[in-house]
């Protein structure tokens, strides 16, 4: 099961700075993989150079893309096009992600769960 992470920003490098740390801490099992693609809604910052530093801490699995036309549906739009997971989570360029985050996600689509076609969670 391969889980496809979607980060939506615009002009915001240093609380996506904090986020893509957040994520570099995950526990995660044999039972999947994932991939993290930020989508650059025509920023101005440093985002790209932001993400770009962070490439070799994922492994590959860290995925830049940059959508000129604003707006935040373009931006998701042109991400999900990309992602190649059979699950798709969303996650705002200001959060810091438990890490537990990705191992729930993949539980609650594994097994018994099998009909869940959307979860969602508490926000602090």
């Amino acid at each position: 099961m391969l889980i496809s992470v979607i980060i939506y920003t615009h002009n915001r490098s240093d609380d996506l700075k904090d986020v893509l740390y957040s994520f570099s801490g995950q526990t995660t099992n044999d039972d999947f993989d994932y991939e993290i693609i930020i989508v650059d809604n025509n920023s101005k910052d440093k985002t790209k150079e932001m993400v770009q530093s962070y490439k070799t801490t994922f492994n590959g699995k860290l995925k830049y893309l940059f959508e000129p036309r604003q707006g935040k549906p373009y931006a998701l739009n042109k991400a999900i096009e990309e992602a190649k997971g059979e699950i798709i989570a969303f996650t705002d360029d200001d959060c810091i992600i438990d890490k537990g985050w990705l191992l729930n996600i993949a539980k609650s689509f594994n097994g018994n769960n099998s009909g869940i076609k959307m979860v969602g969670g508490k926000c602090l």
